[in-house]
């Protein structure tokens, strides 16, 4: 099965209330220069703890739909678009969202208050969460900030 197939598959399998496999895998550049970014069922177990402890509690909060940028992102792709060597999008552990319609700086500051995640960044245009699922989340809070990362 091509990873275009997989996609069309992927709209029709949840992973939680709102978020499918689509979310997961869907990718704009893998599509583009066919970089096979098809989870493995681990990634998946990821995606699906990630998407129940943050993802699903922030669209039930704010009552309105994320609008999922990128969760899974394969070392192939990651590579492409220049992500972290270390980023947990390679594992399906973080996801980058906004929520249309939201002002982003109260969706950071209710996240940094009433989730359990790992990872919190106020990227400006997007918010970057993530989560561990072993239970060793940080709880560490940051914000974009001149091209450093600092302390939120």
């Amino acid at each position: 099965m091509t990873y275009a197939e997989y996609l069309l598959l992927a709209k029709t399998k949840k992973i939680s209330d709102h978020f499918t496999l689509y979310d997961v895998c869907h990718s704009d550049t893998a599509l583009q220069y066919k970089i096979d970014n098809t989870p493995t069922a681990q990634i998946i177990v990821n995606a699906t703890q990630l998407a129940n402890k943050c993802l699903e509690p922030i669209r039930k909060h704010f009552n309105k739909p994320l609008v999922v940028n990128c969760i899974f992102r394969s070392p192939i792709l990651n590579t492409k678009i220049g992500g972290a060597t270390n980023s947990q999008h390679r594992f399906g552990q973080a996801c980058d969202f906004v929520i249309s319609g939201a002002d982003l700086k109260i969706v950071f500051a209710w996240c940094k208050t009433n989730l359990d995640y790992d990872q919190i960044i106020f990227e400006n245009q997007w918010i970057h969460i993530s989560y561990n699922n072993t239970g060793k989340n940080r709880k560490q809070a940051l914000k974009l900030v001149n091209g450093n990362y600092l302390p939120a």
